[in-house]
């Protein structure tokens, strides 16, 4: 009797703190329930012994407290959840209380022990397990219809990707091929017509800048979907950062190098190991972002420093900069300040840089630069000299 009376209360604590979850729902309760069910497991061996006797009356009020706590927080359960399995639990614990309440009624003498009295734990612990079955199988047709939805939900996810990889192929041939063929027949002009008037050749140049811009738009958006698809390869090779830095400039338009003040004194001949075509679209795009927010022919910095065998490159504008509000959620896909009102752009262009420099295994850094204006740093460590 004291080995199933012990032995039951502990596997019984130890079952409903696994049905209820504790560990996540009701963390203090949990470690009520563990300490509950390891006092059981101790006191198990003195069952056979004659201190039974004593520990029997501890553990009728371990059971009575169990009980009253199973009762509520099953009830707590309910309200929170109005799920059927719960109600079904909450069943099967009332149940448990009035077998409880029966036995020791019967023990006390305030119930007689007849034909029909005498197996009413038998008949009520076997409803309580009925009743618990029943909650138990509803949770599982309700976990394999979550994983059933589940399944659905990432099946549809890798059919979406896989028309959007399809989309950006497209994008890529229909915009690239025309835009490719624009750019040639501006330059044809231009070489052909050496004597063209100042304000066509001007209008010449500025045709050839939207198109890079477009150009550079469908770069910022291809690169970021391989990105957020886990589909960038680099292709890294050694590079003195100095002539990467005045390479990528000098794909800028003739406005915006008028601009753009470099300062590169800090990195001499430094080498780094990178790729070149991604990270030079992630520094266009931050040199691109300075120039559009800030006020018309304002300078944007564009400087290069070494710093304790850290490469830092840096962008600062002289816009208004940013909130502190605003400044956190930087860099998350399709974000734009209130600042960006009214201006052209996608919110992938910080994203796209800062997945870039991440991909290098450095950090992208924002802030508020001294006095007015962003600051967007790039930061490498292990220089390569």
């Amino acid at each position: 009797t004291g080995v199933g009376v012990i032995g039951g209360m502990a596997a019984a604590v130890f079952m409903w703190d696994k049905i209820f979850d504790l560990r996540s729902t009701y963390p203090f309760m949990h470690r009520c329930y563990v300490g509950m069910a390891l006092l059981c497991v101790l006191l198990l061996p003195f069952s056979a012994s004659s201190y039974y006797r004593s520990i029997a009356p501890i553990v009728f009020q371990l059971s009575f407290i169990y009980a009253i706590s199973a009762l509520v927080l099953v009830a707590l359960l309910w309200y929170r959840n109005r799920e059927l399995e719960f109600l079904f639990y909450l069943v099967a614990v009332l149940i448990n209380v009035t077998g409880g309440v029966t036995q020791v009624s019967m023990a006390l003498g305030w119930i007689a022990n007849n034909a029909l009295t005498e197996n009413t734990h038998q008949w009520l612990s076997l409803a309580q397990a009925f009743m618990m079955s029943l909650g138990l199988l509803i949770r599982i047709g309700n976990t394999q219809t979550a994983q059933l939805r589940l399944e659905n939900e990432v099946a549809l996810a890798t059919h979406r990707t896989e028309e959007q990889q399809r989309f950006a192929a497209i994008l890529s041939h229909e915009f690239r091929t025309p835009l490719a063929a624009i750019d040639r027949s501006a330059q044809m002009v231009l070489f052909n017509n050496p004597d063209l008037a100042d304000a066509a050749k001007q209008r010449m140049l500025t045709m050839r800048a939207h198109i890079y811009s477009l150009s550079n738009l469908v770069d910022v958006f291809l690169s970021s979907e391989s990105i957020r698809h886990n589909q960038l390869h680099l292709r890294l090779e050694p590079c003195v950062v100095k002539d990467f830095i005045l390479d990528e400039t000098q794909l800028l338009s003739e406005s915006m190098l008028a601009r753009l003040k470099l300062d590169w004194d800090g990195v001499a001949a430094q080498t780094w190991v990178l790729d070149k075509a991604f990270l030079g679209m992630a520094l266009r795009n931050l040199i691109i972002n300075a120039l559009r927010y800030s006020p018309e022919h304002s300078p944007v910095t564009l400087s290069a420093s070494v710093v304790g065998g850290v490469l830092q490159i840096a962008v600062a504008d002289c816009g208004s900069g940013l909130r502190e509000a605003e400044l956190a959620q930087l860099g998350q896909p399709y974000y734009r300040a209130t600042t960006s009102s009214g201006k052209p752009g996608t919110g992938l262009g910080y994203y796209f840089s800062s997945q870039i420099v991440a991909a290098h295994g450095g950090t992208l850094v924002a802030r508020n630069a001294p006095g007015a204006g962003l600051e967007v740093c790039m930061r490498f460590e292990a220089l390569c000299n």
